[in-house]
């Protein structure tokens, strides 16, 4: 079951590819400034890559908590948001604060502080446990 699982995963990441592929060679998306149709491919496929890891991963984690399949999007969420800021040249602690306010505002919605401290241990190796930053610190959740 899990290698046709992985099978079909597979089929999906390269269907997906080869639809944005044609998509720029047939002039309907977006391209860059320099034309490069190859390399925006490639920087898509390297991305999509990426986010599939960071699903896997965060699913392994959640595995492990335990935690109930009707809750999986939002962690999902969550690390796609963190992963956001992880890809930008940012300082490690322009990072922490940023993924401190993150699990902040994800516990506010629900979500379990120790799960999305892990998830983004495990999955992105970001320490994030700590005080919150100053501006959230006096936020108080559903506010």
């Amino acid at each position: 079951m899990d290698e046709e699982k992985i099978r079909l995963r597979e089929a999906r990441f390269k269907r997906s590819c080869d639809r944005y592929a044609q998509k720029l060679a047939a002039g309907r998306g977006a391209l860059r400034r320099d034309g490069d149709v190859d390399a925006q491919s490639a920087k898509y496929q390297a991305g999509f890559a990426e986010v599939n890891r960071q699903r896997s991963a965060t699913a392994e984690v959640l595995d492990r908590f335990g935690v109930p399949t009707i809750v999986r999007p939002f962690y999902y969420s969550y690390i796609l948001a963190l992963g956001k800021r992880d890809r930008k040249m940012w300082s490690e602690t322009q990072l922490g604060n940023e993924g401190r306010i993150l699990v902040s505002l994800w516990v506010s919605r629900g979500l379990r502080r120790d799960v999305l401290l892990a998830i983004a241990q495990d999955v992105l190796g970001l320490d994030l446990a700590g005080a919150e930053p100053l501006a959230c610190a006096s936020v108080k959740a559903g506010v």
